[in-house]
């Protein structure tokens, strides 16, 4: 074959392979125009192996309106396959491995041939090539410029199935990680619900252990007045008829309309407490405070705790109320608590709020003794207690640091001058709709 036709073989073929992106069945169409063309034939045939390379089928057959299949070791291309080795044939009727049949169906008659194998790099047999019918006798050149074009259909063949090979591994790879997407949702929406299932848990078992605190210091608050009023039923028992003219029985009443009003108003921040609330929306943080004092303030006194609050009036937080009562209620009995174990003799609790640089803050101080430095950096875990054995929960300040960040806030703690100050710091925000934090 002379140089120039070696030449323009590789760069016609060169051109086809960089049109992989296309279709290939017209890159097949292409290699097979560019053998008849070189070598002068009528027509060609594109043979790739299928069944295991059992057989062989037609990717592009000229002349032909369907697809041929041949086993190996039949007819010239079946043989040429079978035995990997090129087959020139210039007197192709008369030669015994002719298959006669394909002719008989096509109404073509094949003269001359030559079919060259197309093998991989590692020798693997991936199909056949074949031109038919050259006016003359085919020669050897024209066999090697066929073995030429083969080689090239190899690369050829050989990047189709690399890319097809890639594409299953990518659509493989793509299928196991939206699986993998969908079962990850799955399970973080399974864990978002069983952290509020549990978030719910806690808090309500926060609050039963609360109960009984806030029960004992109602039964508190109402002895005093319930006192008050048995001392005025005595009075009225052994008061004379003319002792009870007009100005004393509505003396009378309006006292007892006081203690009266007294237990309601106790009565109603209980029930308050209690009754649940599901749409943060603003409150005053000092009338808040002050609801607090109302429910425990007693039972404080009792306990010789003197309480002051430095709070500005105008500062509002956003939140359910009665959870932020909660975390107030839990601080001030951890206190009292504090206070009594540690035998504290000048107990005071100090709540501060103030506005500093757009952010809320709240402290809550005390003197009783503080926090061990063993037990502070886990003081906001589940289960972690100061108290003694069988006496905390453990879950307090763990509910008190939930509520807090569903508000938009931090709690931390310290320990200093023989004391715990609780800070509990909320960043500026916009109220929208019904005031939940944006």
């Amino acid at each position: 074959m002379q140089s120039h036709q070696t030449r323009n073989v590789i760069v016609e073929l060169t051109q086809l392979l960089q049109l992989q992106e296309s279709d290939n069945l017209e890159i097949f169409k292409g290699v097979s125009a560019i053998a008849s063309d070189i070598t002068h034939s009528d027509r060609s045939s594109l043979y790739l192996c299928t069944h295991g390379c059992q057989s062989l089928i037609t990717k592009v057959a000229q002349g032909m309106q369907r697809d041929i299949i041949i086993r190996l070791g039949e007819g010239i291309a079946g043989m040429c396959a079978k035995t990997r080795t090129p087959i020139i044939e210039n007197h192709v009727q008369s030669n015994p491995i002719f298959n006669h049949e394909i002719d008989k169906t096509s109404g073509y008659t094949t003269l001359r041939t030559i079919a060259v194998p197309i093998i991989d790099k590692d020798g693997a047999l991936l199909g056949v090539i074949q031109v038919l019918n050259k006016p003359s006798d085919y020669t050897p050149e024209e066999m090697q410029t066929l073995q030429l074009i083969a080689t090239m259909v190899s690369v050829l063949v050989t990047s189709i199935e690399h890319k097809k090979t890639l594409q299953e591994q990518l659509f493989a790879k793509s299928y196991q990680l939206q699986t993998l997407n969908e079962s990850l949702q799955a399970q973080v929406a399974t864990q978002i619900e069983a952290n509020r299932r549990q978030e719910l848990l806690l808090f309500k078992q926060a609050k039963h252990a609360s109960m009984g605190e806030i029960m004992d210091a109602v039964a508190h608050q109402w002895k005093q007045p319930l006192s008050v009023m048995s001392t005025y039923t005595m009075q009225l028992r052994f008061s004379t008829p003319d002792e009870m003219s007009t100005n004393v029985i509505e003396s009378f009443a309006k006292k007892f309309e006081r203690q009266i009003h007294h237990l309601t108003s106790t009565l109603n921040e209980f029930r308050s407490f209690f009754r649940p609330s599901k749409a943060p929306k603003p409150f005053k943080l000092s009338r808040a405070t002050h609801k607090v004092l109302e429910l425990i303030g007693e039972d404080l006194a009792k306990a010789s705790i003197t309480v002051q609050t430095a709070i500005d009036s105008h500062l509002e937080l956003v939140g359910i109320e009665n959870e932020f009562k909660h975390v107030l209620i839990n601080l001030l009995n951890n206190a009292k608590d504090a206070f009594i174990e540690n035998k504290i003799t000048h107990r005071r609790i100090m709540v501060r709020a103030s506005d500093e640089k757009g952010a809320t803050v709240v402290e809550v101080e005390d003197n009783a003794g503080g926090i061990s430095a063993a037990v502070l950096p886990h003081i906001f875990e589940a289960n972690v207690t100061t108290k003694g054995e069988g006496e905390g929960t453990g879950i307090g300040l763990y509910l008190s640091a939930m509520i807090i960040d569903k508000m938009n806030g931090t709690i931390t703690a310290r320990t200093a001058n023989g004391g715990s100050t609780f800070v509990m710091l909320f960043e500026d925000y916009t109220v929208e709709g019904e005031g939940a934090p944006k």
